[in-house]
């Protein structure tokens, strides 16, 4: 598997190589953004930040940089221009883009384009402008088991073994399946804003019943913690290990060859998919089977690129009539194309394959200060755009990472409206001067 993936990653990196003429050319910028942990191997790879140079896929003329800090500092640094949500105790620079695995809630988007927030539509002459978000991949959230008594290999949950672990209202092995030993067992869990937490707890929202969870009633939150100690709930058990990051899962979980009672024991977590945070050797990647498939004979699923495919489906692009008002009633709509929000389908209860998945994606701003010649962009908005260009033809490393390439259909519509600006009159091409970006103040 290894030698299939350096193969894979070899000719990710000629492709790249042959794909350089054809970039937007542009002068040699600092780009800065934070956010989810989840893809940050694959995001440091491609930004040249660590990892194999062969698979760097921004220019080299360009420095990027990554704070991994979870989803709602990715997106709450972006919104704010904040770099210190992005890189605590740092000097304060421009954060040009924020990366999530939840998707960005309509409020946020209202929010940011009002008076308050710095996109300040109505004021163009000091707002930043529109935001853009769009998927990078898809991605399953894995669900690690690990015991030093060796009894959880070949393990199976359905979705009412996991809203009981999850909920804290199954609090041993043996709970969950009658043949295991009864010792408890120690979720662990995210401390902070995670798009990771959102996807597992939407999945729990939509298919546990109080009665599977103890009364503990799930509402899809990226804190995981808030989840707990609403009126009438229990609160958090104490057995529940809190961590920060998707690195600081694999190290709770993560056991010494020489002493496998080293890290959590007796424990279960949900992670990344990323081959770089496998905490081995003890802890399993456990199929689970989907709650919509009520076939007897039905079998545990395993997360893989087919049953991640499956479970999203064919991912919509919204086409209808774009609405660039966010006032207007039917901005907020799932068709509209100028809806930040609607570029990112959530699907927390799949009709097939792997249930736990979503995508994971980047919000950057339609426009950045700095001159631009004509229809051109400026240098940091070229180098945006060559970098999501260059990035969905990168599907070989995609999916080394664990992550599933978007459907073709998708990148389609993703580059004639945002990249090559083909379609809609450039209105949302990012650093279409001419078309709109001439016209605001812009991210700086």
């Amino acid at each position: 598997m290894q030698t299939q993936f350096k193969l894979k990653r070899l000719v990710g990196a000629l492709l790249f190589a042959s794909l350089g003429a054809t970039s937007i050319a542009a002068h040699a910028v600092n780009v800065n953004g934070g956010g989810a942990t989840l893809p940050q191997p694959l995001l440091e790879e491609e930004f040249g930040i660590s990892g194999d140079p062969a698979f760097k896929i921004t220019s080299d003329s360009d420095t990027w940089r990554y704070g991994g800090v979870g989803s709602g500092g990715g997106r709450n640094g972006f919104y704010q221009n904040n770099s210190a949500l992005h890189y605590p105790g740092q000097p304060a620079v421009t954060v040009h883009f924020g990366v999530s695995d939840a998707n960005v809630p309509q409020s946020e988007v209202t929010t940011y384009y009002g008076t308050s927030g710095l996109g300040n539509l109505a004021n163009p002459s000091t707002g930043h402008g529109r935001f853009i978000q769009v998927p990078l991949a898809g991605t399953p959230v894995l669900i690690y088991a690990k015991s030093v008594t060796n009894s959880v290999p070949g393990l199976e949950l359905n979705k009412s073994q996991l809203c009981g672990i999850f909920s804290g209202a199954l609090a041993t092995w043996q709970a969950v399946d009658s043949s295991l030993p009864a010792t408890p067992i120690k979720v662990i869990y995210r401390t902070e804003s995670s798009g990771t937490t959102t996807l597992l707890t939407q999945f729990l929202a939509a298919n546990c019943t109080t009665a599977e969870t103890g009364g503990v009633t799930f509402e899809g939150l990226g804190v995981f913690a808030n989840e707990f100690g609403g009126a009438g709930e229990p609160a958090l058990p104490a057995r529940f290990v809190g961590v920060q990051g998707s690195g600081g899962v694999t190290a709770a979980l993560d056991d010494a060859d020489t002493d496998p009672a080293d890290g959590t024991p007796e424990a279960i977590a949900y992670l990344s998919p990323d081959p770089d945070y496998f905490p081995a050797p003890h802890a399993v990647a456990v199929p689970l089977f989907n709650p919509n498939i009520t076939d007897p004979n039905a079998t545990a699923i395993e997360a893989s690129t087919e049953s991640v495919t499956a479970a999203l489906g064919n991912l919509p692009v919204p086409s209808g009539a774009p609405q660039y008002n966010h006032l207007a009633g039917n901005f907020g709509t799932a068709t509209n194309p100028a809806n930040p929000a609607a570029w990112v389908t959530t699907v927390p209860s799949p009709a097939a394959g792997y249930p736990i998945v979503g995508t994971t994606n980047i919000l950057v701003s339609q426009c950045y200060v700095g001159a631009r010649t004509g229809s051109n962009p400026n240098a940091v908005e070229a180098a945006v755009r060559n970098y999501l260009d260059a990035h969905y033809d990168n599907i070989d490393q995609i999916e080394a990472h664990g992550l599933v390439p978007l459907p073709p259909t998708l990148v389609t519509g993703i580059r004639n409206r945002f990249i090559n600006g083909s379609l809609l009159g450039g209105q949302l091409q990012i650093g279409n001067g001419p078309a709109y970006c001439n016209s605001v103040a812009g991210r700086g």
